[in-house]
């Protein structure tokens, strides 16, 4: 009898863990450009959200693979608040090299990328393509693309951001500069610059008046004395 009761148990286990939930995996960080060092070394950057495991055996990302095909995961386990790194071509810490791995500079023609589990449930996703433009990241600086907030909604423009540093921050913590921040400090450039003009008009205009003043009163009186001179002549 409790031959039984293990066996439906054990038959049962698979069904009582719980299955990945759309966010529990996300695209954290693209070098769709490739590295700086070359441009065929692409790298997807994925992150756990959940505190445990997860295996990302099966799973796949639709627009990753070469002439947009789907890229395989044959294997990989992701830890709990953790990244994995799928590459292109060993790389320091790659988690999984895929040699068919290509994406395309152009956005509209790479398509956004899926992320799918092993049962096809898509479990996070790019933007949709507008146009050529990635969402973010820079091909002429080698600035990936990094996600903003990972519980946040993939598909969301203004959930990505230009990474800081060129080739980005593989199995790192983002880096970006937030467009607040840029605002803030063109602001505060501008500020600066036009308190520093007030300050100038400030400590100039004294003077500035007291050299006008004496040139006024010296022409008049050179005026009157020039007349006086005529009219004795005369």
């Amino acid at each position: 009898m409790r031959f039984w009761i293990f066996a439906l148990l054990f038959s049962a286990l698979p069904f009582l863990i719980r299955a990945a939930s759309p966010l529990d995996i996300v695209i954290n960080e693209i070098a769709w450009m490739g590295q700086p060092d070359s441009a065929k070394n692409e790298w997807i950057e994925l992150y756990n959200n959940r505190e445990k495991e997860i295996d990302t055996s099966g799973w796949s990302i639709e627009n990753a693979g070469i002439n947009r095909k789907t890229l395989k995961i044959s294997k990989g386990r992701v830890p709990g608040n953790g990244f994995f790194l799928i590459c292109r071509k060993k790389m320091p810490d790659c988690d999984f090299i895929a040699k068919d791995l290509s994406l395309a500079n152009d956005y509209l023609k790479n398509g956004p990328l899926i992320l799918k589990d092993k049962a096809g449930n898509i479990i996070d996703k790019t933007p949709k393509a507008k146009n050529k433009k990635w969402p973010a990241g820079s091909v002429k600086t080698g600035q990936t693309m990094a996600r903003k907030n990972p519980k946040d909604k993939g598909d969301l423009i203004s959930n990505w951001l230009t990474s800081q540093r060129s080739g980005g921050t593989p199995k790192a913590k983002n880096l970006f500069i937030s467009p607040k921040i840029k605002n803030q400090e063109r602001q505060e450039r501008q500020g600066f610059k036009i308190e520093n003009q007030n300050h100038s008009l400030k400590k100039t205009s004294p003077d500035t008046m007291l050299i006008a003043f004496s040139l006024a009163i010296f022409s008049g009186t050179g005026a009157v004395l020039l007349k006086r001179k005529i009219k004795g002549t005369s």
